[in-house]
């Protein structure tokens, strides 16, 4: 395993190459299909879209196995997708062009058959770095010129590491993932994924879009075949109060020096639990996604759907049969109290039978649950809570209640104190926050956090005439 102190890093071949390629963008090349020249052609880059523009017609669809030779004579292997035919009559003739769509350009040197240390630099906007202290642990790593402090997270677990770093070159950013040990290109790639998915869980930011990958002989591999970038509403940690609780200076105060960051071990096992769990790995796409849409109207829905799925990963069988109760005097108690009060409306049941029946349905309150079957689905919903320590209040209960509502057609929760728009749209905010909230916190405990997580529900209260005593942190 590497040492922190010997973090020594150099990014200018691998910037010097990014660069060199941006270069190519509205240059000539020349394009061949295999050993045959097929015309002259202008790359062209617009976002993360690259395409080639080619003076000739192409007739069909896709063209595989194709060789851009650059006027320097570097060779980059590629396929084309058309995307757009046309012809022009003009005074000289009749004249096509073919636009054709890039996913990919590999350096005639880049083998995804050979195993190596691979880094990839996934471009960002300069806003999106300096962004780890406030969420994760981090450790110091230098260059040339100077030391950097906070923008380097270390990843541990089965016997590999990573480092997830930000960097600045000029006006660009990147995220660099590196690995340290030696490991195939289709591998390096799912752990770059599961990277950036963590990293899009904490921090409210998925680095995505376009990716270069380099081998370790700086070989490269480029992309824009992935994941678009995505930014979410909500994230579940930060140790600033103030940047979550504006315009409140006392219960800013009131966790100066008790908030945490996520430690690397925790963050590891994120990393490792989505890299090897595929249905926890579309959990948290799914959360980031819905988050990015920015819709009230569905993210109360998607979380409903997010919970559901989460508590069937996260809770363990029920090995023992438990009685809810387990003092029997207390029972008995409990028992005659309802009893009473069953008689107490006697007389306004329809038949004598019907008070039996329902006395005899009481004494089945206690019976042992031995399975996962016996519970009703809101009591599956709060199983993995309890099975994990992570205290529910009133209010937590309430919005878990809200799961028929959500998955039945009731999407905007909308009854009878709530039938005005701004009413629904108030209570939907909240719906929002107050679930991301549940699920942020069943992750965060599963994956072995304990501190404080953002409320993002409790900022709503005030539109929505609600005043809990919940506070703006959360404790699991």
């Amino acid at each position: 395993m590497k040492d922190n102190k010997d973090n020594i890093k150099d990014f200018a071949n691998e910037l010097e190459i990014i660069n060199d390629l941006d270069v190519l963008i509205s240059k000539s090349v020349s394009v061949f299909e295999g050993d045959k020249f097929l015309s002259e052609g202008i790359l062209l880059k617009e976002g993360n879209k690259l395409s080639l523009k080619l003076p000739i017609r192409i007739e069909k669809d896709c063209l595989e196995n194709v060789i851009i030779e650059t006027e320097l004579g570097q060779r980059i292997f590629t396929t084309l997708y058309v995307d757009m035919r046309d012809m022009k009559v003009g005074k000289d003739g009749i004249f096509s062009n073919t636009l054709c769509s890039i996913r990919y350009l590999r350096e005639d040197t880049f083998s995804p058959d050979f195993t190596s240390q691979f880094r990839c630099f996934i471009p960002t906007s300069l806003s999106k770095l300096n962004t780890y202290r406030f969420q994760l642990e981090t450790i110091r790593y230098s260059d040339s010129e100077k030391i950097y402090s906070a923008q380097c997270v270390r990843i541990n677990f089965k016997d590999l590491q990573f480092n997830v770093l930000q960097i600045k070159q000029k006006n660009e950013g990147y995220y660099v993932i590196e690995a340290f040990q030696d490991m195939s290109f289709d591998d390096f790639a799912n752990y770059c994924y599961a990277i950036q998915q963590a990293l899009g869980f904490v921090m409210g930011y998925m680095p995505g879009g376009e990716i270069f990958y380099f081998s370790g002989n700086k070989d490269y591999y480029y992309t824009n075949h992935v994941r678009l970038a995505m930014t979410s509403l909500y994230y579940p940690i930060h140790t600033n109060p103030y940047n979550f609780i504006q315009f409140r200076k006392t219960p800013a105060e009131n966790y100066l020096d008790k908030l945490n960051v996520m430690s690397a071990k925790c963050f590891s096992n994120l990393v490792s639990l989505i890299y090897s769990n595929e249905r926890f790995s579309s959990v948290v796409t799914m959360m980031i996604e819905s988050e990015s849409i920015r819709s009230l109207l569905l993210i109360p829905s998607i979380y409903a759907i997010i919970l559901e799925s989460l508590s069937k990963i996260v809770c363990t069988p029920i090995v023992e049969e438990k009685k809810p109760i387990k003092n029997k005097k207390l029972f008995q108690k409990i028992l005659k109290e309802l009893e009473s009060i069953i008689d107490s409306y006697s007389t306004e049941f329809e038949s004598d039978d019907d008070v039996l029946k329902l006395r005899r349905r009481l004494s089945e309150l206690n019976k042992p649950i031995k399975n996962m079957k016996q519970l009703s689905n809101i009591e599956k919903l709060i199983q993995p809570f309890e099975q994990l320590g992570i205290e529910l209040t009133p209010e937590d209960i309430a919005m878990i209640e809200h799961r028929n509502d959500l998955l039945h057609g009731n999407t905007h929760l909308a009854n009878s104190t709530r039938t005005e728009t701004c009413d629904i749209n108030n209570y939907m905010m909240y719906a929002s926050g107050k679930l991301y909230t549940l699920i942020s916190s069943l992750i965060l405990k599963y994956v072995g956090y304990s501190g404080y997580i953002i409320n993002h529900a409790k900022t709503c209260e005030k539109y929505c005439n609600i005043n809990t005593k919940e506070d703006y942190y959360k404790y699991i």
